[in-house]
């Protein structure tokens, strides 16, 4: 959490102090609120040569851009492939929305294999 104090320090000496932390707060609230981005905010939220332009791009970016970017720039031993799949496999799309949706008109999720011959063979009550 240090580098986000030096971050707020850094903005704080730019020549608009009050635009500079509205965009670091603004950018901070944005990633503390949103737990995939939580995770690497120290990352996310480092002193960046673009500085504002960053902050702005923080805040207008998807979650999921953000992420790719992240996995993207991120020392590659801080990030497993787990954890990177753990991430962007949680995100939706056009696809899983398209394929819920069309479960869901048939009745929701379909039940496995295992589940419907044990129905099938339950005795009754």
């Amino acid at each position: 959490m240090d580098e986000i104090n030096y971050t707020a320090q850094k903005a704080n000496d730019r020549k608009n102090p009050r635009l500079a932390m509205n965009l670091f707060d603004k950018a901070k609230n944005r990633v503390m609120n949103r737990p995939s981005l939580a995770r690497h905010s120290d990352f996310i939220l480092a002193d960046w040569n673009e500085g504002d332009e960053h902050l702005q791009w923080v805040i207008k970016s998807s979650v999921h851009e953000i992420l790719e970017w992240v996995i993207a720039n991120q020392d590659k031993s801080k990030i497993s492939s787990s954890d990177a799949g753990a991430l962007l496999g949680s995100m939706k799309s056009k696809k899983k929305s398209k394929s819920s949706a069309a479960n869901g008109k048939h009745g929701g999720r379909p039940k496995s294999a295992v589940t419907s011959i044990r129905a099938a063979y339950r005795a009754p009550r």
